[in-house]
């Protein structure tokens, strides 16, 4: 599936992603809960295992290029909540692109599927990613030791949304494409 917005896709990653997530997680690995570093092996271990009903990853691209990765995982249909979080290179970091990324993925979970909860888990040392997560609307519940845990509801979500002026923009805008296999 790919999720596109003007020039902004998401596309669901594939084995032909697989190295360039890799690199960049053991890049980031300090600031995750799973901070090991792995190999191709490992990571192609991880995505032929990935249960992928209830966790996608997906590529970030602007006019074709790679800003990096976002995800959802851990989609719970009874409580309807999702995880969320974003691997960015280095030089992309801050940029409005990666911003937009979140938010056309956030309205697709929430407004699309009708999930009502969005949670995170930002590194305590990750103050760039709080920030970021603060101005889209996420609410810091605590620390649970190294990481802060963050939530952010559906119709916290929307409201960001109609003050910027994009939920009309997103629902003439935005486009998903199905795979056809």
């Amino acid at each position: 599936m790919i999720i596109s917005f003007r020039n902004i896709n998401l596309s669901e990653i594939g084995v032909s992603d697989l190295e360039s997530l890799r690199k960049l997680r053991n890049e980031n690995r300090e600031l995750l809960i799973n901070n090991t570093e792995i190999d191709e092996n490992n990571q192609k271990a991880w995505f032929h295992a990935l249960d992928k009903e209830k966790n996608t990853y997906y590529t970030i691209k602007k006019d074709k290029v790679l800003l990096g990765f976002i995800f959802v995982k851990n989609l719970d249909e009874n409580e309807m909540s999702f995880e969320t979080g974003v691997l960015i290179l280095n030089e992309f970091k801050g940029s409005s692109a990666v911003a937009i990324a979140a938010m056309i993925l956030s309205f697709y979970y929430f407004f699309i599927k009708k999930y009502n909860l969005a949670l995170a888990n930002i590194h305590k040392d990750n103050h760039q990613a709080l920030e970021f997560n603060k101005s889209l609307k996420f609410e810091v519940l605590g620390l649970d030791g190294d990481f802060y845990k963050l939530r952010c509801s559906n119709n916290e979500y929307l409201s960001l949304l109609d003050k910027l002026s994009l939920t009309n923009k997103f629902k003439r805008e935005i486009k998903i494409i199905l795979d056809e296999a």
